[in-house]
């Protein structure tokens, strides 16, 4: 089988994601952090785009390909699973959880969306853009539907909940890799970063994403509000068109982002990302979180200790995955891709 062909923008993609899921863990220590009066914690919701990015970026990648489902499940799905089975004993050992396997919701979650992809895969081959924004459509519009139901506590029997899965979020990312939209990548990336800015403060207003989860009947704590999926598609969009042929607003940006150094940087993150989570995990839940919740901290020093405990996780786990992806037979538990 042909290696994946390395897109630029899905590897800036996915670092960004880990470093803001990296963010989080590290920002949601402890809750509230008052920082002169101001609720720190509100800043994680900047960063909640991580998860839904990565589905995006996966959906963008794997579907649409005309892939034989054994090696599909031998080549693609074993990479998440080997890493995760490696890892988890390490939960058991450092009680990290009542429910261990819990730490790893993103994990089996991912694993439950990867299950559906030769089978998505072969319709999204077989349809067209139109058909594929008919699905994405009812999707939108039943996370509109189910918030509203919620906000307003009016039960309603419709059931749209095939529409609200994490195969939606690789749907969505599939479509927004292929679809070429009427406009210059300047005015797409303008309009973006505007629709960001707005979700982003709407979402630091409401504060978690809890309190406008739609209600339905998912274990996942994937973000499905319509202001979630508005931070990630925007954002999405934001580095497509950063990277895009051409002069744009951004130029600039796209020249230091294709520096060398930074280039490598940038893939070697992205290459390491689920690595990366898996290992940060263990830093966070089994060390920085119960000094957390045990230590008299003020706000001030509970931040300065989130930023510590943020860079430290972030680089230790990044340089934990490289070492192990160098290790002959350890390399395929290592998470590095």
């Amino acid at each position: 089988m042909v290696e994946i062909k390395r897109i630029k923008y899905l590897d800036t993609l996915k670092a960004f994601a880990i470093m803001g899921i990296v963010f989080l863990h590290c920002f949601t220590l402890w809750n509230p952090i008052l920082v002169h009066g101001i609720n720190m914690f509100k800043l994680n919701q900047i960063a909640r785009l991580g998860v839904p990015i990565f589905v995006m970026v996966s959906g963008a990648l794997l579907l649409g390909r005309d892939e034989d489902i054994k090696l599909f499940f031998k080549k693609r799905f074993v990479r998440v699973c080997y890493p995760l089975l490696f890892f988890i004993p390490f939960t058991y050992i450092l009680n990290i959880e009542p429910n261990p396997l819990m730490a790893y919701w993103f994990c089996w979650m991912i694993i439950g969306a990867y299950l559906a992809i030769p089978f998505i895969s072969k319709i999204i081959n077989h349809s067209s853009i139109v058909e594929i924004e008919y699905f994405l459509i009812i999707f939108l519009f039943a996370i509109i539907f189910y918030q509203i139901m919620q906000t307003i506590d009016y039960k309603f029997a419709l059931d749209l909940n095939f529409f609200i899965t994490p195969v939606s979020y690789l749907i969505f990312g599939y479509y927004l890799s292929k679809k070429e939209f009427a406009l210059s990548p300047s005015k797409i990336i303008i309009i973006s970063t505007i629709v960001f800015i707005i979700s982003t403060l709407i979402k630091m207003k409401l504060g978690n994403f809890w309190d406008v989860y739609p209600k339905i009947n998912m274990y996942s704590a994937l973000d499905f509000s319509i202001f979630q999926v508005l931070q990630a598609s925007s954002f999405f969009l934001i580095v497509r068109y950063i990277y895009s042929d051409g002069e744009n607003i951004f130029t600039n940006i796209k020249k230091l982002l294709e520096k060398e150094i930074i280039n490598k940087i940038i893939l070697s993150i992205s290459r390491s990302s689920y690595g990366i989570y898996l290992v940060h995990m263990l830093f966070v839940m089994g060390i920085y979180r119960p000094f957390a919740k045990t230590a008299q901290l003020t706000g001030s020093q509970m931040f300065v200790y989130c930023v510590f405990a943020f860079f430290f996780a972030f680089i230790a786990s990044w340089i934990i995955t490289l070492i192990l992806s160098r290790i002959p037979y350890i390399n395929k538990i290592s998470g590095y891709g």
